[in-house]
């Protein structure tokens, strides 16, 4: 018995001070975080194509965010409405979408420099080609054959 009530004491202190104490049936923190960056990211997309291929795709494209976590629209709504009622723990899951959202941003730009870099490289070199075939065309890289033959010499004095 005396090893029992430390025992429990303990299971009960573990159990109190775990960090995902979220009621059943909301999405954890972490989830939240990656399924509203998600989300962002269907947002911006759909904002971009005609309203009629928005109004086809759209769903579909929620949809399959909310099934990458095992979760659906309501359990969503219940979800963000239980956060809103914890404004410091719903600034940090804004806060991290944020940054994972910039941080996306970013690469997307390296990749876009990267690209934009690349195809500059491949007009300049089909420019020089361009060039170079016109000038071959044009005889301009011929060299004079009559000055391949004259020989300098230096003068003589007499």
């Amino acid at each position: 018995m005396k090893r029992l009530i430390p025992g429990f004491l303990i299971l009960i202190f573990w159990a109190g001070c775990s960090s995902d104490n979220t009621p059943k049936g909301i999405i954890r923190k972490d989830d939240m975080t990656n399924l509203i960056t998600d989300l962002q990211l269907v947002d911006g997309y759909i904002a971009g194509l005609p309203q009629d291929s928005a109004n086809k795709v759209g769903p579909q494209l929620y949809l399959s965010a909310f099934k990458k976590y095992n979760t659906d629209s309501t359990r969503f709504t219940r979800s963000l409405k239980y956060y809103s009622l914890q404004p410091k723990t719903l600034s940090e899951v804004y806060a991290s979408v944020k940054t994972k959202l910039d941080t996306l941003e970013k690469v997307e730009e390296r990749r876009l420099n990267a690209e934009t870099l690349k195809a500059e490289k491949e007009i300049t070199k089909a420019e020089k080609r361009r060039q170079d075939s016109i000038k071959k065309a044009n005889g301009e890289n011929k060299a004079d054959s009559i000055l391949k033959k004259r020989i300098t010499r230096p003068l003589e004095i007499s």
